[in-house]
């Protein structure tokens, strides 16, 4: 929870399943945490029959929900099917690839800079 505290997301994988979970604090569910949650969705899409996304009030409960059941589509068709909240107002950033985002987000982390 730590983490999610200063505004990091969680993303978890479940082999068996092909499930993937998302979740961070609904607060600081932006465009840049989307588009590293969605970048990982995009590399494991052939594996990947269900997303589920919690976004999470200051106490870890779950205040907004958004599920997809990919298992129903061919690869090809999965990415037209990812859950709003994962694909709502997510924008392109040319001038910052994701693991820049990651990093310059672990620099402010660590400094304290960001999640006072």
């Amino acid at each position: 929870m730590r983490a999610l505290a200063v505004g990091f997301a969680r993303v978890n994988y479940e082999y068996r399943s092909g499930a993937i979970t998302i979740e961070a604090l609904q607060k600081f569910w932006r465009s840049d945490i989307k588009e590293g949650a969605l970048d990982i969705v995009r590399q494991n899409i052939g594996h990947t029959d269900r997303i589920v996304i919690n976004l999470l009030n200051d106490e870890a409960v779950a205040v907004q929900q958004d599920y997809a059941e990919l298992f129903r589509y061919s690869d090809e068709e999965k990415p037209d099917h990812l859950p709003a909240l994962l694909t709502e107002s997510v924008k392109r950033r040319a001038k910052k690839p994701s693991s820049a985002l990651f990093s310059e987000t672990l620099r402010k982390a660590m400094d304290g800079t960001i999640g006072g």
